[in-house]
């Protein structure tokens, strides 16, 4: 899986000003979301090993936290490269927070905050405590969650064969069955970040391809008849209300559908999260081409047209990219479940009544697939 990518999508002003204007989820939501955003909970994959040449380099990141490596088999507690060095840099970017007592069998402390050790429930972002057979402590930060197996990013987990250096990345842990682990958590983890972890956030390529003031209007008669045409209020809703609620506002994602057809992804952030849906979808899902709605499927829309395989091989953002804004009008088919070129032939009424075919998009998100009108054909 890829690391966070920067979402460019509306500002971190615009969330401040949708939670001033609409208050549904108001500033819980902006923590929620935000937090959600850094702890996303992913499979754990199975470690590999790298080995390292030279001073600094980075063998793994979390949103946006570099691991890095140097030669040789140890270093300083309190070095920069150490496991130690790891979670405090983490904290510091992620939290604004200065963690200390990272000391053989203590409990992580930061001033004005403080540290619980948990025993289930285990989130990325927790802290990551191990002792070996020897009595040392090894630090490291929980990078994805599966169960009770965590996926870790840590530093100075290396060792030296051969005159060479290697270090184990992405190394999986399970609190029921390693001994002497420990994780620890930040009491209320996520409501400090700051301002520069905020505006990094908010800044995907995929997330501003999720909204569509006028699909969103055009999926939904209570938005319509609240809003009418006004962009600002109806991004404003989204924000503030409509992820929550799992809402649609693009032909990219539906978070329920992406829900209920990506097992891994419900069960790390439950069936009806659908603020981590998005999250997930924005950060791992379409970069990794998963469906992310019931009318669209990246890899079914690159496997059915040669000249879109040949154009973006498997760059599945820069062809959902092209499904919004040449594929719908040219008719094309984004999923193997629906055929807007069927639809729109089988259902004259409805191409008569929307002349533009993302609206006729809307018409089958709102009236058939979570409507009444079963009887028309989409396939």
């Amino acid at each position: 899986m890829k690391e966070l990518r920067k979402i460019r999508w509306f500002g971190y002003s615009g969330i401040k000003n949708a939670v001033r204007k609409y208050s549904c989820l108001g500033l819980m939501f902006c923590a929620a979301f935000l937090t959600g955003l850094m702890t996303g909970a992913v499979p754990a994959a199975a470690a590999r090993t790298v080995q390292i040449t030279y001073s600094g380099q980075t063998v793994d990141s979390f949103n946006g936290v570099e691991a890095k490596y140097i030669p040789g088999t140890g270093n300083s507690n309190s070095g920069t490269y150490s496991c130690a060095g790891y979670v405090k840099a983490y904290y510091k970017a992620i939290y604004g927070l200065d963690v200390y007592n990272l000391l053989t069998g203590k409990t992580p402390q930061a001033s004005g905050h403080s540290f619980s050790r948990i025993a289930s429930g285990f989130q990325a972002g927790d802290i990551v405590y191990h002792t070996n057979s020897a009595g040392s402590g090894h630090w490291a930060i929980a990078k994805a969650v599966n169960g009770s197996q965590i996926t870790l990013i840590e530093q100075n987990y290396k060792w030296k064969s051969g005159g060479k250096t290697y270090a184990s990345v992405e190394r999986v842990v399970s609190p029921g069955s390693t001994a002497n682990l420990a994780v620890y958590r930040l009491d209320g983890a996520g409501a400090q970040t700051n301002q520069e972890q905020q505006d990094d956030i908010l800044s995907s390529p995929v997330a501003e391809m999720l909204f569509d003031a006028t699909y969103y209007a055009n999926c939904y008669s209570d938005l319509r008849n609240a809003f009418g045409a006004d962009e600002t209020a109806l991004r404003n809703h989204y924000i503030s209300c409509g992820i929550k609620e799992g809402r649609t506002a693009s032909p990219l994602f539906d978070p329920k559908w992406y829900l209920a057809n990506n097992s891994d992804v419900a069960d790390a952030f439950g069936a009806s999260n659908y603020e981590m849906a998005f999250t997930h979808f924005c950060t791992f899902g379409l970069s990794e081409g998963r469906q992310g709605s019931p009318v669209f499927d990246v890899k079914y829309y690159l496997d059915s047209y040669s000249d879109l395989k040949n154009a973006f091989g498997t760059d599945y953002i820069s062809a959902a990219r092209h499904f919004l804004t040449n594929g719908i009008s040219e008719l094309r088919q984004g999923s193997s479940q629906f055929s807007l070129k069927v639809y729109s032939e089988s259902n004259p009424d409805v191409a008569r009544t929307f002349s533009n075919p993302r609206d006729r998009i809307c018409h089958f998100i709102e009236y058939v697939y979570y409507g009444t009108e079963k009887h028309r054909i989409y396939i």
